[in-house]
């Protein structure tokens, strides 16, 4: 994986599909189109995935999101609504940031 510093000044802090790759992955693969239908939630997406992954694949997504959530955090949630599907590849279209913090929270111990 590319660390920060490897990345050319202008992609330091760019939110792409190559600067995280683990969110891209997880997003394409766990809230695709039909994930209310598999899933039930995007917490749920989560669970599903955190009992798949091995342990460096879930680190790597938890590093990928908080890295996400710093960059992103502040903005309106249309606009990260907007990154999570356009850019990420994903289907999930959250409604507030308590919506987001609730389906990503109480993973870091996991």
């Amino acid at each position: 994986m590319t660390s920060e510093k490897e990345l050319p000044p202008s992609d330091r802090f760019s939110i792409n599909r190559e600067n995280f790759p683990a969110l891209t992955a997880f997003f394409r693969g766990y809230l695709h189109q039909d994930f209310e239908e598999e899933f039930g939630s995007a917490a749920e997406a989560i669970a599903v995935f955190r009992a798949d992954a091995g342990p460096d694949e879930w680190a790597a997504f938890m590093r990928e999101w908080d890295l996400f959530w710093t960059l992103a955090g502040d903005l309106p949630v249309s606009r990260i609504a907007r990154l999570m599907t356009k850019v990420l590849g994903g289907y999930w279209t959250p409604e507030s940031h308590e919506e987001i913090q609730s389906a990503f929270s109480g993973w870091h111990d996991a």
